[in-house]
């Protein structure tokens, strides 16, 4: 009996060993941080800077000037709802497949349900392969988004475009910052607002409802740590039982696990404004991920093209008032192949996306 319980000690001990020393690190992390001098790609990018990052990545300075543009979307093909077969191709969604927060007392019920129709309407979806991090893709000039709303006067831009970086090769180290780099898959989501969002509410005032959260966050986000940081994206497997005999189990079982949770996006994001407010858009910097994450996007990249995925982004409701949450957007992935991404810039030889 005495054997069982002393592995049960050195059990017992072996873990709160690991945990301080993992606290050790993270402080060691922090201390590092305040000391090192910090590139552009710092958390919350200026409102209207539109400069080449200062940190190694692919710049303005290192692309030849466009002698042709693409319109958005040339790279991945749009097809009609429930055409799951499909490959390397989108589709629009229902909002109502994510589940957010709702009230009453979220803190303490911890109820969800499903969200309302989107904000946001996807519009296009591009799949851009870079040898490096990519900043502020549209600042390059090789993408046209679609014509703008005629006499568009509202105070936020009509178009969001959002940049996941997602890397071709994950790094082993335990701590990653916004230097780390390396080959990497751009997925742009373009999102078309319509007029009148939050009509009446002014950016000074608290807001009381999901519109008036997203109002403030694209009037504010570049500018205020505390609204940027509301950010959440959102990822769902929509064809689990398919892929549960034809996937790794340890991967099947991670997907099952995270599935559908939500993933606040600091620090990894930055923000950057076009001057004339023509689109305002976000980099979500995947090299940045903690090593937990790091480890689970590492194993599930690799069977993309296996997967139908619900992908969207929501602004997090913190307060009573704030609830219920609704989707800023959503599309659906459909046998994406992190092979396959269109090298970037694009000579604009052919439509790949037919």
């Amino acid at each position: 009996d005495g054997m069982p319980c002393a592995l049960g000690v050195r059990h017992v001990l072996l873990l709160l060993s690991t945990w301080v020393l993992v606290r050790i690190l993270v402080v060691m992390r922090d201390i590092l941080a305040l000391i090192q001098p910090r590139g552009s790609g710092s958390g919350v990018a200026g409102g209207s800077s539109l400069s080449p990052p200062s940190d190694g990545t692919q710049s303005s300075e290192a692309l030849p000037r466009p002698t042709r543009t693409v319109p958005a979307g040339y790279t991945l093909k749009q097809v009609e709802p429930g055409s799951h077969m499909a490959e390397m191709s989108w589709c629009k969604a229902s909002a109502s497949q994510f589940q957010v927060r709702c009230g009453p007392n979220y803190p303490r019920n911890k109820l969800k349900a499903p969200s309302a129709e989107a904000l946001g309407e996807v519009v296009a979806m591009d799949a851009f392969y870079t040898k490096c991090k990519l900043h502020n893709i549209m600042q390059h000039g090789y993408i046209e988004l679609p014509k703008a709303t005629p006499g568009w006067s509202e105070p936020y831009a009509e178009f969001l475009v959002v940049n996941q970086m997602l890397p071709l090769h994950f790094k082993n180290a335990l701590f990653t910052n916004e230097h780390t780099d390396g080959e990497t898959v751009n997925l742009v989501t373009y999102v078309r607002f319509p007029a009148g969002l939050a009509k009446g509410w002014r950016d000074d005032e608290e807001p009381r409802t999901a519109e008036q959260l997203l109002k403030r966050f694209l009037l504010r986000a570049d500018q205020d740590s505390n609204i940027a940081h509301c950010l959440k994206e959102l990822g769902l497997v929509l064809n689990t039982e398919e892929i549960k005999t034809s996937l790794p189990r340890s991967v099947y079982s991670l997907l099952v696990r995270f599935n559908g949770k939500p993933i606040l996006t600091r620090p990894e994001h930055q923000f950057f404004r076009h001057p004339e407010n023509r689109y305002f858009g976000i980099d979500l910097n995947g090299h940045q991920y903690t090593l937990t994450t790091r480890t689970g996007v590492a194993k599930a990249i690799g069977h993309l093209q296996h997967l139908v995925l619900g992908y969207g982004m929501v602004i997090e409701a913190r307060k009573e008032h704030e609830l219920p949450e609704t989707l800023m957007f959503c599309s659906n992935l459909l046998r994406l192949s992190a092979a396959k991404g269109t090298p970037f810039p694009p000579t604009g030889d052919g439509p790949p996306a037919g």
